[in-house]
């Protein structure tokens, strides 16, 4: 990643170089929370499945049972929100807020709040 924040930019092309990056990292962070349901997916929801995260991403393994979590619920629960987050829109902040917002809502009601994230993203 050498030269993708280089010294020799514009104060003017700062901002701009800054809105890219931010919106590359929401991307990246949609796409690993897609990875990380497709490995809980693939291990069959197992419960190792946090442990093994929590080793790849050297976080603590509640941290890691959140991740999995918030990446199910993205998935399976409020994909506008993370194709939103796939365009650069939605921050992974955001997302969880959502996600928290909405954790005691049926699927339906869920789905109509997911929406209106989508739409106003």
């Amino acid at each position: 990643m050498i030269g993708l924040v280089g010294d020799s930019l514009l104060g003017r092309q700062l901002p701009d170089r800054i809105l890219a990056l931010n919106r590359l990292k929401m991307w990246v962070d949609a796409s690993l929370h897609r990875a990380i349901n497709s490995l809980d997916e693939n291990r069959g929801h197992a419960s190792d499945v946090a442990a093994e995260l929590a080793l790849l991403l050297s976080v603590g393994e509640q941290h890691a049972r959140r991740v999995v979590d918030l990446s199910t619920t993205l998935v399976h629960r409020l994909p506008e929100t993370l194709a939103a987050m796939e365009s650069g829109v939605v921050d992974s902040y955001r997302a969880s807020k959502v996600a928290a917002a909405t954790a005691w809502l049926d699927d339906s009601q869920a789905r109509q709040v997911d929406s209106a994230v989508g739409a106003s993203a």
